[in-house]
């Protein structure tokens, strides 16, 4: 398990807390550092479709080293679907800024919820493809 430590100026640490408490990247231990520089949810105008942004950054550090094993930027942009906030069947297939507006805070809590799951899902299987790929080259 990783602790994310944030100093001022400085960029995010991860220590090794379970197998060495307070130290950094002991060297000893493998350690996926997941970085997100950016996210949000967007939408360009009331009637434009409602995505979640996000933007981040993935290193692998070996067991026997602190140099980079493997490193990939991957930016994703998953649209909301009328499904995810028990909206039934909708003009365009599109949730809108606007349809949000009139929804409850508990529906909106269920969607963005059922959003976030998904997209962190792809997120997870477009790394783990990109590491396959530099793996093994497939």
């Amino acid at each position: 398990m990783f602790n994310r430590q944030k100093r001022k100026g400085a960029e995010n640490e991860f220590r090794c807390e379970e197998k060495h408490p307070g130290r950094l990247r002991c060297g000893r231990c493998p350690a996926l550092v997941l970085q997100i520089d950016d996210w949000g949810i967007d939408a360009r105008s009331p009637v434009a479709a409602v995505s979640l942004h996000v933007r981040m950054l993935a290193s692998l550090y070996p067991v026997d080293g602190n140099e980079l094993a493997w490193r990939r930027e991957i930016t994703v942009d998953q649209p909301a679907d009328p499904d995810m906030f028990g909206i039934g069947p909708i003009i365009g297939n599109m949730v809108t800024a606007t349809v949000l507006y009139n929804m409850t805070p508990e529906d909106l809590t269920q969607g963005f919820k059922h959003l976030a799951s998904l997209t962190a899902r792809r997120i997870a299987r477009d790394l783990e493809d990109d590491l396959d790929y530099a793996r093994f080259g497939r």
